[in-house]
């Protein structure tokens, strides 16, 4: 699996597992995608705080919004 470095990499990376997560529930014809979307985010979430992205983030939108 490659190391992920940018937020649009997350990002793409993100898309790309619901994707993945609802085409397989799709095909099987039954279950519930909540449980493993939320996952996801969580996931995406948890990387964002670790490399202090999430806090970068934060402070951009405090700035931007005045």
């Amino acid at each position: 699996m490659e190391k992920i470095t940018k937020i649009d990499q997350l990002q793409k990376r993100a898309e790309e597992i619901r994707y993945d997560i609802v085409s397989m529930i799709a095909e099987t014809g039954s279950g519930h995608p909540g449980g493993s979307l939320s996952g996801v985010d969580i996931g995406s979430f948890y990387r964002l705080a670790r490399t202090g992205t999430l806090y970068l983030l934060w402070y951009c939108s405090i700035w931007k919004n005045g």
